[in-house]
């Protein structure tokens, strides 16, 4: 087919960049990486080709007053070709280990997808999830997060609670917040993305091991080595029943070994905090988000202080507690805000409060990105405790 496409149509056809593209992810699914990467960049090399050249006839038609509509919408299917190639060459990159370069691919991608698809398109879902799995795989969760919560919004939103693309990202989003040290949220996380499975697959199926390995590597965290061991054999015997040889076999053996000598396992890294120095501006928040704007908004000018690298002094925002009335709730919205922005290192507590007393707290705009009710914060005195201890004398 490929070979027939490549006679029959012009070196520069869109058509010839879609027929090998297609013959590239055959490749990429026999895990031939190297022979689909080559292919994917000869698309990529089409694409680009036609989005200049596209580029170049809508300056000389302004340039004459032209109308550009009918022009436009062709550009726009050259702009989501182009965003296919990039997810492609991206999936390569991720197969060969390389995540820095993997997410320029797909935050290309997703620039191109959020220009032209609507805002809460499958495909913009997938894109979303690629970038924040790759932050993911440089060690990155704090910055996967918002990633991962928009597009689990989407995800639950176009095909429904209980699809397995919404259990792709559920485990992803797992694992940030097991890299963040959130092991009660992302225990929650594992079990609704392998409920998810086990109802969409078989018990045997393929699928549920990488789920099974990192929902296991949780339980080891937690020390929980009775159901870490359940986990793991289940995992490791789906593996042997499938067929299956390779890296992942000696991965869950190794954590078997670990577990039966009762050993934390250090085989995976997370994020931590960067040592301070004398220079660093450290502080705590005392907020009532969900009551006026201006609450949600001193946490984005907070999260831009941190991110800012530019600044002669760096910003660490130490911890955030909700205060007044229904202290509950406004921690809720301060946990998902922080997420949502980039922040999810940065832990919460709960002041004392009465939810009858003062303005109601409102979040109803912010289902998509709160935690549950059962998500449990600290309390303003044990964080309190906690930031106290931990800080250096004199800082």
């Amino acid at each position: 087919m490929l070979k027939i496409s490549k006679e029959r149509l012009d070196s520069n056809d869109l058509k010839l960049a879609s027929a090998l593209s297609q013959y590239a992810e055959v490749l990429r699914k026999q895990l031939k990486i190297d022979e689909s990467m080559e292919m994917h960049q000869e698309a990529l090399h089409i694409c680009l080709s036609n989005f200049h050249s596209q580029k170049e006839t809508k300056r000389s038609l302004l340039h004459r007053r032209y109308s550009l509509s009918s022009f436009e919408i062709q550009g726009s299917k050259i702009e989501i070709q182009l965003s296919d190639a990039h997810t492609c060459i991206g999936c390569c990159l991720s197969s060969k280990k390389q995540p820095k370069l993997a997410g320029r691919k797909h935050q290309e991608a997703l620039r191109f997808r959020e220009k032209h698809l609507s805002a809460m398109h499958p495909l913009l879902s997938e894109s979303l999830n690629y970038v924040g799995e790759a932050m993911l795989n440089q060690n990155q969760p704090s910055n996967a997060l918002p990633y991962f919560i928009r597009a689990l919004s989407i995800r639950r939103l176009a095909f429904g609670d209980g699809h397995p693309a919404v259990a792709h990202v559920l485990g992803l989003y797992a694992c940030a917040l097991r890299a963040l040290g959130r092991y009660e949220e992302s225990h929650a996380k594992f079990i609704e993305c392998i409920k998810i499975c086990e109802a969409v697959f078989k018990p045997t199926h393929p699928n549920l091991i990488p789920n099974l390995i990192n929902y296991g590597k949780l339980l080891v965290l937690e020390q929980n080595w009775e159901m870490a061991d359940e986990i793991f054999k289940r995992a490791l015997s789906i593996h042997r029943g499938a067929g299956r040889t390779g890296g992942a076999e000696a991965e869950m053996e190794s954590f078997l070994e670990q577990i039966a000598a009762k050993k934390e396992f250090s085989g995976f890294v997370s994020e931590v905090s960067v040592a301070r120095t004398e220079n660093d501006a450290n502080f705590l928040l005392f907020t009532d988000p969900g009551r006026d704007l201006d609450d949600e908004l001193s946490m984005a000018l907070v999260s831009s202080w941190c991110k800012d690298g530019s600044r002669p002094k760096p910003v660490e925002l130490l911890g955030v507690i909700a205060s007044f009335g229904d202290t509950a709730r406004r921690s809720r919205l301060a946990r998902g805000t922080l997420d949502v922005l980039g922040m999810g290192k940065v832990p919460v507590g709960m002041g004392e409060g009465d939810p009858s007393v003062g303005n109601t707290c409102s979040t109803a705009f912010a289902n998509n990105y709160i935690p549950s009710k059962d998500w449990k914060p600290y309390s303003a005195p044990e964080l309190l405790k906690k930031i106290y201890t931990r800080a250096e004398d004199k800082s």
